[in-house]
């Protein structure tokens, strides 16, 4: 049976794994688990060394909405578990059945997303005809699209862990890339030094913090030597800054029903992606391009709150309690009442894999 490729995180340490600290989340669009997890070798030694602790194990599983776990799948799970058991310890698997399978957003909306922010990122590839760039968590397809339309001659693989993400592409700008891809960006699918640049829109943060190392390590893999990654994320600008906002932003996907974007989202500041990507490999990091990213509370309610005005009131309450004074300044808080604006960097950063 196929087990992913990419390794537990080196800097977790087996206590961490035990206590479910680290959790490795699979998707598969038929609803059936998309691989034997006990197979990897990189487990199989998580469970060997967190015997000896004797502490609970988690694994989540993401299924697609409705999705049931077939008999082959319930095979899978019980291998898992003999695995655990053999080891004296106590195994939990999560199933989760929501998140990005059912979140359908207009994202330049909820991101405040200007046309020149965009040309920005874009131009920061600096493509060159027969280029070719990877679009990573594209959700639907609006980076790679700009790419194509301002780099004439540059192919773009379009690439996201969900395949209803990758089904709302508009059919004409699918059928102008050179694929697209379902893909876990822990563990792509592609080989070694296959792309000239990669770039992420607001997609680093949907991994948890310990797998965000390992996104950095396999795109520096599947980049060509000399090749550019730009990435694109709110990052909070210090560490209280930091926790409020990854704090608020968990709270509004408790509100809209994300239980996946919940527990996996991690919100991370500029210094982290740098120390992430100098030990991928990368070399000559630097922010390219500010600018702004602006939470509205309304945009929310009506977004994804199912333009519930109870739920945006609980979020705005929320929000008045968990930020000090001091946070709500550094985040511009802007309270109207039924309308909480903050402004947090949502900065473009670029990195190179050295020749």
């Amino acid at each position: 049976m196929e087990s992913p490729k990419a390794p537990v995180p080196p800097d977790i340490a087996p206590s961490d794994v035990a206590s479910g600290r680290w959790r490795k989340t699979l998707w598969d669009r038929s609803g059936q688990l998309s691989s034997a997890f006990s197979s990897h070798p990189a487990v199989r030694q998580a469970l060997t060394d967190a015997s000896a602790d004797s502490l609970p194990l988690m694994f989540g599983f993401e299924v697609s909405p409705g999705g049931s776990i077939t008999p082959a799948g319930t095979t899978k799970l019980g291998i898992l578990a003999g695995e655990a058991g053999v080891r004296g310890l106590q195994l939990r698997v999560e199933l989760i059945v929501d998140g990005y399978d059912v979140r359908e957003v207009d994202y330049a909306a909820i991101h405040s997303v200007e046309p020149v922010d965009i040309d920005r990122f874009v131009d920061a590839l600096d493509l060159d005809t027969g280029q070719h760039a990877l679009d990573l968590f594209c959700g639907y397809g609006a980076i790679g699209q700009r790419i194509l339309q301002r780099c004439p001659g540059a192919l773009v693989t379009f690439a996201d862990l969900h395949q209803r993400q990758l089904d709302r592409i508009p059919p004409s700008v699918a059928s102008c890339a050179a694929a697209v891809q379902e893909a876990d960006a822990r563990s792509l699918p592609f080989a070694d030094s296959t792309f000239d640049a990669v770039a992420i829109k607001m997609g680093m943060h949907e991994v948890n913090q310990w797998d965000q190392s390992a996104v950095c390590a396999e795109v520096h893999r599947v980049l060509r030597p000399g090749g550019k990654l730009a990435v694109w994320d709110v990052m909070p600008e210090d560490g209280p800054s930091q926790d409020a906002f990854n704090n608020i932003m968990q709270v509004k996907n408790a509100l809209a029903g994300y239980e996946s974007l919940v527990r996996d989202r991690y919100f991370f500041r500029l210094d982290q992606l740098f120390v992430n990507l100098s030990q991928a490999g990368f070399s000559s990091m630097q922010k390219v391009y500010d600018a702004k990213f602006r939470q509205s509370t309304l945009s929310r309610r009506d977004s994804e709150l199912g333009g519930s005005d109870e739920k945006l009131k609980a979020l705005n309450d929320y929000i008045r309690r968990r930020l000090t004074a001091d946070q709500a300044r550094a985040m511009a808080m802007n309270d109207r009442g039924n309308d909480i604006l903050l402004t947090v960097p949502n900065p473009v950063v670029l990195g190179h894999k050295p020749t």
